[in-house]
């Protein structure tokens, strides 16, 4: 997020509005493209396990997970997909 606030410094106008604009659109494009992967996720780990009788997760667990998992994509979309 720091490397953004420094590119977003230099940028006035409808500059700055287009960087946020295209900022938002990634971050939710991401977010979306990560809730879709822990559910694909979790379902190979019931399927893997099919005895199991409860899905529990403690909360807090569940919500780093996610966060690592939007990390990791963003990672990954910034190292593979061209600007």
């Amino acid at each position: 997020m720091k490397q953004l606030n420094k590119v977003a410094q230099g940028l006035t106008g409808k500059d700055l509005e287009a960087f946020i604009a295209t900022n938002t659109r990634d971050r939710l494009r991401v977010a979306q493209v990560a809730q879709d992967a822990e559910l694909a996720f979790w379902q190979v780990v019931a399927n893997s396990y099919p005895t199991a009788t409860e899905g529990d997760l403690d909360p807090l667990m569940s919500a780093h997970l996610s966060d690592i998992m939007e990390k990791a994509i963003s990672l990954w979309v910034n190292s593979n997909v061209p600007k």
